[in-house]
């Protein structure tokens, strides 16, 4: 038996349904919108969204047919991702944005899945 278990970033309160919230990627971007971010802020976002856009498979949002409840996990075992996300995390944490970690090892239904990620439902949210 393969024991799996997936990871979610979310900007919000332990008050606040995940479902209800954005990920660090969104909370970021308005940073930069509002040029709230340092010289070196700005490099270290670009050099993170870079790998993203160019090593991370894109589910396929648009041409799916998926709830719109479905929402994306990372696999722990998708370090190197995991490990930049913990980067976007301090980021935020020195401008006073809380990141949820979200941890999961059974989801509902899943739609996707990569080598990295999964696009799924979560009864739990």
């Amino acid at each position: 038996m393969v024991f799996k278990v997936y990871i979610r970033f979310v900007v919000g309160s332990d008050g606040q349904s995940p479902r209800e919230m954005h990920g660090p990627f969104t909370e970021v971007e308005y940073l930069r919108e509002q040029g709230l971010l340092a010289p070196y802020e700005e490099d270290i976002v670009s050099d993170i969204f870079a790998k993203f856009n160019q090593e991370l498979p894109c589910p396929p949002w648009s041409s799916s047919h998926w709830p719109d409840d479905a929402i994306s996990w990372f696999k722990v075992t998708a370090q190197y991702f995991v490990s930049e996300m913990y980067n976007l995390v301090a980021l935020l944490n020195e401008h006073g944005i809380q990141v949820r970690v979200l941890k999961c090892d059974k989801l509902f239904k899943i739609f996707y899945e990569d080598e990295f990620q999964v696009v799924a439902l979560d009864k739990r949210f």
